[in-house]
């Protein structure tokens, strides 16, 4: 069978995805409750005053890298990726697509991610910066930014562990923040456009630094070498399971983890938080319904089109308009159900190639991530000419 050709399972798996979107997006708004749960304003309010509410707001920031910024999407995505961690370690059937690409890095990816935040919320304080003008701040591109990038580059290590959280937390947030007040709104583009632009520039230049510390080799983790020697597992890329599968793996991959479990579980927690208060989660804007449809639709979109290359190379990301142009583009227009789904389309369509284009033409040194970050810019941009020029 030629493994390019379409087959019915393509076209069923799309047609399923399609409708689950729909069904979510109905589903969601069908229920709009309003409660005390963690207001966002409320939150954002008592940030500086309170430790209480500066450690609520730690635990939104670190799901925010799909614009949902919730407590529970934190806490369902955390469990999910333990569970995915044993289920690896363990070599289970059940373990799906192995977390973290195989690397065996998990745990450090993790700790790169709470440390940065850690540093970027209560060491630099930039929370600070919180103002009755500024509501909402670019604390959380640490977190699916450079520091889990540069761990699967170079490995676990307490000396690397410190050494790029450290980089990262000091570089990141001034930057998007310079970008956002003063870059992006005299040129009218999603303040999405800031954020992985500066993924791509904190990345490029935390790489070329680390390249000429001494302590920063290049390592693998031992369960990965021990995992290396078992003969592989092929995915048949080919059925309906695999392509459903993806879709759910997508919505994990902001975060480097890239499991259908987690992801199952991440969207659990969005609905969760969107059903206990609609005012908590994406900084209250009750946006999410459109941003989840457009989110899934762009992943199914990218997986029928370009599923041939899952097959030859054995991925390919179709994650990136999940946590760029699909929100980015709906926050900045304020919705509308044709809106998203036209965003979600578009997004699916030119996102992945752009950004698999440049990854693959950046130096040795500098992590994929850069590449696909910088695909992000474009594209977005792009995608919002494009709907503003027939709004």
């Amino acid at each position: 069978m030629d493994k390019h050709k379409r087959t019915k399972n393509d076209y069923l798996s799309l047609g399923v995805k399609l409708l689950l979107a729909l069904l979510i997006y109905l589903g969601m708004n069908h229920i709009r409750n309003v409660s005390a749960y963690f207001p966002y304003e409320e939150v954002v309010a008592n940030v500086n005053s309170s430790l209480y509410y500066k450690t609520i707001y730690f635990i939104m920031s670190f799901s925010e890298g799909e614009f949902y910024g919730g407590v529970m999407t934190t806490l369902f995505l955390l469990i999910g990726s333990v569970v995915a961690w044993l289920l690896y370690r363990k070599n289970s059937k059940w373990q799906g697509f192995p977390i973290a690409q195989g690397s065996g890095l998990w745990p450090w990816i993790l700790a790169s991610q709470m440390l940065s935040l850690f540093l970027t919320i209560y060491v630099f304080d930039f929370t600070r910066f919180f103002s009755a003008e500024v509501n909402w701040l670019p604390v959380f591109i640490v977190v699916v930014g450079t520091p889990p990038a540069l761990t699967l580059v170079y490995g676990g290590g307490w000396k690397k562990l410190l050494t790029i959280s450290g980089l990262s937390a000091l570089l990141t947030f001034p930057f998007a923040h310079w970008l956002n007040n003063y870059i992006i709104p005299p040129l009218n583009l999603p303040g999405m456009v800031s954020n992985v632009a500066t993924m791509a520039f904190v990345g490029f230049i935390v790489s070329a630094i680390c390249r000429q510390l001494p302590w920063m080799t290049i390592s693998q983790a031992p369960i990965a070498i021990e995992r290396a020697k078992a003969p592989m597992k092929e995915e048949d890329t080919l059925s309906f399971s695999w392509s459903i599968r993806r879709t759910f793996a997508d919505f994990s991959e902001a975060w480097f983890y890239g499991n259908e479990w987690i992801g199952l579980a991440v969207l659990i927690g969005v609905l969760l938080d969107w059903l206990l208060n609609i005012e908590h989660i994406n900084n209250g804007s009750g946006m999410i319904p459109n941003i989840v449809m457009g989110q899934m639709i762009a992943s199914a979109v990218g997986i029928f089109l370009y599923r041939h290359r899952f097959t030859d190379e054995g991925w390919y990301p179709t994650f990136m308009p999940l946590v760029s142009t699909v929100p980015g583009v709906i926050l900045m227009a304020g919705g509308g159900f044709w809106f998203s789904i036209i965003v979600g389309v578009l997004s699916g369509v030119f996102s992945a190639p752009v950004g698999d284009y440049i990854a693959k033409r950046l130096p040795a040194y500098v992590p994929k991530a850069v590449g696909f970050v910088s695909g992000m810019t474009i594209v977005t941009i792009m995608v919002s000419v494009i709907m503003q020029a027939f709004i």
